[in-house]
């Protein structure tokens, strides 16, 4: 080769012919510089290690060509910074080192797409909206991040959607926008947690048991939603236990579990109505007047349960009134409102009693022999009324006996078994006045002045009857007067108080003979032929007085005659019947 050396600016300057083009080899800084005209331009070469690096003015800018890997690499420098190009399929790459990492640019569809190698990773960036979103590929999706509000989000495309990737709480969150929602998962205890925005609230769902369940905060709670029957379900937690809602029937039911059994409380008119499974049954506990009270299907019927006083009452309708049954003393006792009174009815001895509240007193009621019987408590004695042919009888125990009392005219009479007679007694002027009937009549019993006195009709006559010295005394009313009779030897005799004197008059042939007991005699007398004729026993003789004129006439049975004595000129004179004779 024919090489020609010219001298420029104190360097010798040395030409090679190549092929057509002169080539010209400068000395710079210990390296030969070889300089080439290609295009027009002034193409310098320099070697560098192993490799002949190229150098071409392009604008203002040296631009350096090396062959890399079979590629050729072009240096530029750009802001103080030396900036590689290669080409990529069909592309030309750019290469800048950013803080230690050597970052790629490739333009695509009219972007400036930033590489960078990050943990191993291809990162890749885009201007987007004048937004900085970073690519990378993670697993065999491609992730999209975005700097928001101070996060970086991952986008990833995810069945046809974009799924948006948040870093919080040091979570990673998942953001799918679906129908027209941005729903965010996040992984939470194993789980998959998906978040959505409604209402301004944040919901989440969570997969359980093949179930999606949905959380929502509510006052200060965590709602749960289920779908169980084609019904959505909430549970809410309330005083550490979980309470389950469901919609029936237009209401609102809640559930929870109380001592094993699930609980039911649905609120109707206002109230909240508690339903819970007892021995089969399906038991309703609803708030009345600060009560709970307790509603069972017995029977086709309701059975209203309330807590008073510690015990357990009992309503029931029967026959449009409400029943109510508490247990008192191990029985049944059965309340119910009659005619604005509450009547208690209990069960003794196989029959139903019925109690009442009369005027202060408890009243019982009885059904006896088809009767209704009332019993009464008075003055701590059972009094127990009956209604006999149309009148109210009270029966009340005295003395062991069964004392029976009836409302006769204004008058309370008293029946008492004595004898085996029934003793009617009744209050007669301040006394008790006893009936009895004997041997077909009615005997009248009143006590006076210690005695029993018994009154008996005889003959159209009240007789008043009085035990005197083991005698029965019979005091008849005759002529204004009360004539006792009295029972001597085998006749009846008659006393009559006459002139203070007590008279007794004995039936004595027909004629009604009187006694008078004078001094220590008995006088005797008799009505004859209009006179009273009066017979005293004298020295062992009866005496016959009879008024004559004015004057005391004295007989005495003398050897079968009578003799007539008679005061004259305060003589005695006696006459004797002589020979047809007065003597």
């Amino acid at each position: 080769m024919i090489v020609e050396y010219v001298v420029k600016g104190g360097m010798i300057v040395e030409y090679v012919e190549k092929g057509v083009m002169i080539v010209e080899y400068v000395e710079n800084g210990g390296m030969f510089v070889e300089y080439v005209v290609k295009g027009g331009m002034i193409i310098e070469y320099v070697e560098k290690g192993e490799m002949i690096v190229e150098y071409v003015e392009k604008g203002e800018m040296i631009v350096e060509y090396v062959e890399k890997g079979g590629m050729i690499v072009e240096y530029v420098e750009k802001g103080g910074m030396i900036v590689e190009y290669v080409e990529k399929g069909g592309m030309i790459v750019e290469y800048v080192e950013k803080g230690g990492m050597i970052v790629e640019y490739v333009e695509k569809a009219k972007m400036i797409v930033e590489y960078v190698e990050k943990g191993g990773m291809i990162v890749e960036y885009v201007e987007k909206g004048g937004m900085i979103v970073e690519y990378v590929e993670k697993g065999v999706m491609i992730v999209d991040n975005v700097e928001k509000g101070g996060m970086i989000v991952d986008n990833v495309e995810k069945g046809g959607m974009i799924v948006v990737n948040v870093e919080k709480g040091g979570m990673i969150v998942d953001n799918v926008e679906k129908g027209g929602m941005i729903v965010e998962y996040v992984e939470k205890g194993g789980m998959i947690v998906d978040n959505v925005e409604k209402g301004g609230m944040i919901v989440e769902y969570v997969e359980k048991g093949g179930m999606i369940v949905e959380y929502v905060e509510k006052g200060g709670m965590i709602v749960e939603y289920v779908e169980k029957g084609g019904m959505i379900v909430e549970y809410v937690e309330k005083g550490g236990m979980i309470v389950e809602y469901v919609e029936k029937g237009g209401m609102i039911v809640e559930y929870v579990e109380k001592g094993g059994m699930i609980v039911e409380y649905v609120e109707k008119g206002g109230m909240i109505v508690e339903y819970v499974e007892k021995g089969g049954m399906i038991v309703v506990n609803v708030e009345k007047g600060g009560m709970i009270v307790e509603y069972v299907e017995k029977g086709g019927m309701i059975v209203e349960y309330v807590e008073k006083g510690g015990m357990i009452v009992e309503y029931v309708e029967k026959g449009g009134m409400i029943v109510e049954y508490v247990e008192k003393g191990g029985m049944i006792v059965e309340y119910v409102e009659k005619g604005g009174m509450i009547v208690e009815y209990v069960e003794k001895g196989g029959m139903i009693v019925e109690y009442v509240e009369k005027g202060g007193m408890i009243v019982e009621y009885v059904e006896k022999g088809g009767m209704i019987v009332e019993y009464v408590e008075k003055g701590g004695m059972i009094v127990e009324y009956v209604e006999k042919g149309g009148m109210i009888v009270e029966y009340v125990e005295k003395g062991g006996m069964i004392v029976e009392y009836v409302e006769k005219g204004e008058m309370i009479v008293e029946y008492v078994e004595k004898g085996g007679m029934i003793v009617d007694s009744v209050e007669k002027g301040w006394m008790i006045v006893d009936n009895v009937e004997k041997e077909g009549m009615i005997v009248e019993y009143v006590e006076k002045g210690g005695m029993i006195v018994e009154y008996v009709e005889k003959g159209g006559m009240i007789v008043d009857n009085v035990e005197k010295g083991g005698m029965i005394v019979d005091n008849v009313e005759k002529g204004g007067m009360i004539v006792d009779n009295v029972e001597k030897g085998r006749m009846i005799v008659d006393n009559v108080e006459k002139a203070k004197m007590i008279v007794d008059n004995v039936e004595k042939g027909q004629m009604i003979v009187e006694y008078v007991e004078k001094g220590l005699m008995i006088v005797e007398y008799v009505e004859k032929g209009g006179m009273v004729v009066e017979y005293v026993e004298k020295g062992g003789m009866v005496v016959e007085y009879v008024e004559k004129g004015g004057i005391i006439v004295e007989y005495v049975e003398k050897a079968k005659m009578i003799v007539e004595y008679v005061e004259k000129a305060k003589m005695i004179v006696e006459y004797v019947e002589k020979g047809g004779m007065i003597v």
